[in-house]
């Protein structure tokens, strides 16, 4: 499992990490901890063999690896979850965050804690729900179509598109012309 707190709220983490690291450990599952280089964020209580605590790692290369994601909501880490495939618990703290964690419990593919509420006995019974629920077991199996799609070209396919300035063809001119006036008088 990864915990991060991304980059805007890893600086007012609280207990986030030391609850984390509880959680894990409650679990019995391996976790990174992604603390952002502040010293404070090191869980002092629950040190495990289990747990790696790292200041930053590529989201690209380590979500994909993970059980589960645990992280605050933004737009950034929410994307780079989706497209690994993962299940999230979503911690929202501010700006787009609790919309963003909104949309992916609403899609079947996360749930919210909210930080008041984010303690370890709660945020393991989540995840234990996360990493059991058959959706997101079939969502894993299906794991990295986002992102891996071809964009554009299936829109090209389409019969009413053509590659053209203008865009849509319809039966309408785009411009509608007008006869020319001989105004040379």
């Amino acid at each position: 499992m990864v915990f991060t707190l991304g980059t805007s709220a890893v600086a007012a983490a609280g207990t986030f990490y030391e609850e984390s690291a509880a959680a894990a450990a409650r679990l019995g599952l391996r976790a990174v901890l992604l603390t952002g280089g502040f010293e404070r964020n090191t869980p002092r209580h629950t040190v495990s063999p289990d747990i790696l605590i790292v200041d930053h790692a590529p989201h690209q290369l380590l979500l994909p690896r993970a059980a589960a994601i645990v992280h605050q909501g933004g737009i950034g880490t929410t994307g780079q979850a989706l497209r690994a495939g993962r299940p999230m618990l979503v911690v929202p703290h501010s700006h787009d965050q609790p919309d963003n964690a909104f949309r992916v419990t609403n899609l079947g593919v996360a749930r919210t804690v909210f930080p008041g509420a984010y303690r370890a006995p709660r945020v393991a019974r989540d995840l234990g729900h996360l990493l059991g629920d058959c959706p997101l077991r079939d969502a894993r199996r299906r794991r990295g179509r986002i992102g891996q799609g071809r964009g554009w070209r299936p829109a090209r396919r389409r019969r009413d598109y053509q590659p053209r300035r203008r865009g849509f063809i319809s039966s309408a001119p785009a411009f509608p012309r007008k006869p020319l006036e001989n105004n040379a008088a």
